[in-house]
């Protein structure tokens, strides 16, 4: 009786260890991911301040070549920047 419960004990306490070994390594990798992430808003956020004062004067015509990629990138951007903001507004809603 002794030895199942001594044997029971050593595979809980392995267990246990196992378990906490990972969630550190995933508390790890989300710690990355999230500064990634954070990161990336930041770019986005950048990007779209620069691209919005690039075309403040409306330079980029619609009609050319330039201007149409100018505005599918700035239609993307855009997009973009309203996606990561609005995941910010999401969580400070909650």
């Amino acid at each position: 009786m002794i030895t199942i419960l001594s044997l029971l004990l050593v595979l809980f306490i392995a267990t246990t260890v196992v378990l906490c070994y990972i969630t550190y390594n995933c508390q790890n990798k989300i710690d990355i991911y999230e500064s990634w992430i954070v990161e990336f808003k930041d770019d986005v956020n950048d990007v779209y301040r620069q691209i919005k004062i690039v075309d403040d004067k409306n330079i980029f015509e619609k009609d050319d070549d330039v201007g149409g990629v100018f505005s599918d990138l700035y239609q993307i951007l855009e997009k973009l920047n309203q996606r990561t903001n609005s995941n910010v507004k999401d969580k400070e809603t909650n």
